[in-house]
C-alpha cells in the first residue's frame, strides 16, 4: 500500500533516505538533522511531497520531492529528491504507483513538468531508464559527478 506521509511521519523516512544515500554514493556522511531540517522547511513552504510504500505498518520505500521555481522562466517543476524502495520489496507495482502519485501531485499544483533521476550506483542493472521511458519521462540530460 502507498500513502502520502503526514508531517509527524516524516522522520520515518530517515532509514530509507540513509540507505539510498549509501547506495547512491553521493559523498559525505548522511546527516539526519540536516535532512529533517530541509524536509521541514519544504513542508512549511508548502512545497514538499512525501509518499511511503508500506507492508503492513512498516515503511519499506519512499519518494520525496519538491515543487521548485525554474530559475530561467516563470514555471514550476516537480523535482524528485529521492525515490528508494528496499531491494527485498521491489517486486510489484507499488514503486511505480509512487511515481504516478508524485506526477498527480505535481499536476494538482500546476507544475510544468516532473523530473525524476536515476543514480547509476543505485541502479547497477540500468533498469530505470527504460521504466521512466515507459512512464513518459524521456531522458533529457546526463549529470557527471566529480568529488572534490
Amino acid at each position: 500500500m502507498i500513502r502520502r506521509l503526514h508531517p509527524w511521519e516524516l522522520s520515518d523516512v530517515i532509514p530509507i533516505a540513509r540507505e539510498f544515500h549509501g547506495v547512491a554514493q553521493l559523498g559525505g556522511e548522511f546527516d539526519e538533522a540536516n535532512f529533517m531540517a530541509h524536509l521541514n522547511r519544504f513542508r512549511m513552504d508548502g512545497r514538499l511531497y512525501a509518499v511511503g510504500s508500506y507492508i503492513e505498518d512498516r515503511l519499506v520505500g519512499a519518494l520525496v520531492g519538491i515543487l521548485a521555481p525554474h530559475f530561467m522562466c516563470r514555471i514550476f517543476l516537480a523535482q524528485e529528491l529521492f525515490w528508494y524502495v528496499m531491494p527485498e520489496h521491489r517486486a510489484g507495482s507499488e514503486s511505480l504507483r509512487m511515481v504516478k502519485d508524485f506526477e498527480a501531485w505535481a499536476r494538482e499544483r500546476k507544475a510544468f513538468a516532473c523530473i525524476m533521476a536515476t543514480f547509476h550506483n543505485a541502479d547497477p542493472d540500468q533498469r530505470l531508464p527504460a521504466v521512466f521511458e515507459r512512464l513518459g519521462f524521456p531522458a533529457i540530460e546526463t549529470h557527471h559527478f566529480k568529488p572534490l
